[in-house]
């Protein structure tokens, strides 16, 4: 009879980041589709040499997809602020699809619009608020007890006393 292989667990040190993997892909997926539409809203500026405030109107449309990639590379680098901001990001995202709805009665959602601005921030949302993905991006015990001893540090004027060791 064979021996069977041992099962590969995962250790508690390094949780799976295939959730926050994924977020970030669509985050990428999502800033592209925003660059090619800041691209586009270059090229008819060029084109109709319009008025230079519209480059104000393309710096704002550069915006989003330069915060989109940051925060992308934030949740690859399993970061808190990076998931929290990615939701946020998503929410306003969802907000602005929602008012578009809202005020343009006759707005036909197209393949593109609608997975843009409805359903992939809603599938950033879902991975980044998963109870896995709040788990990777928890501060480990190594990352506690080196904020301790900065606490500790701050807490006697920024002056070590004398002898005392940092973090304790």
């Amino acid at each position: 009879m064979e021996a069977r292989p041992a099962r590969v667990e995962t250790p508690a040190a390094s949780p799976d980041m295939g959730i926050l993997d994924l977020a970030a892909a669509l985050l990428g997926l999502q800033a592209a589709l925003g660059l090619v539409s800041a691209v586009g809203v270059a090229f008819l500026l060029a084109l109709t040499g319009g008025s230079p405030l519209y480059v104000v109107t393309l710096g704002i449309a550069l915006f989003g997809p330069v915060l989109a990639l940051r925060l992308a590379i934030g949740l690859t680098r399993p970061r808190r602020w990076a998931r929290r901001g990615a939701v946020a990001f998503e929410a306003l995202v969802l907000l602005n699809a929602a008012a578009r709805a809202f005020f343009d009665r006759e707005l036909a959602l197209g393949l593109v619009v609608t997975l843009s601005s409805v359903v992939v921030p809603l599938v950033v949302c879902g991975l980044a608020l998963h109870p896995v993905a709040r788990r990777a991006t928890a501060p480990g015990p190594a990352r506690r007890k080196r904020r301790q001893g900065r606490r500790r540090f701050l807490l006697v004027g920024g002056r070590r006393p004398h002898g005392a060791v940092v973090g304790a």
